[in-house]
């Protein structure tokens, strides 16, 4: 069951891909408060299509829209 959404809007997508880009350059400790964001303030849980391993990335989040998994409205 997913905890977050998997339709967003364009600015939403975009807001979270910066938070992606960003997460990946962060010290763990950062990494913590935006992963946080992305689930309490964009509604983004990574769990929800990553079964971890990896850092997920905008790119990860980009095949997921081609991929239909996620929209953009």
């Amino acid at each position: 069951m997913m905890k977050g959404w998997s339709s967003f809007t364009a600015a939403e997508a975009s807001a979270i891909r910066a938070l992606l880009a960003r997460k990946i350059r962060e010290s763990r400790d950062s990494q913590e408060k935006t992963r946080h964001t992305l689930r309490r303030k964009m509604h983004f849980h990574i769990r929800d299509f990553d079964d971890g391993g990896r850092p997920f990335t905008p790119e990860d989040f980009d095949n997921l829209v081609r991929s239909g998994r996620i929209t953009i409205k």
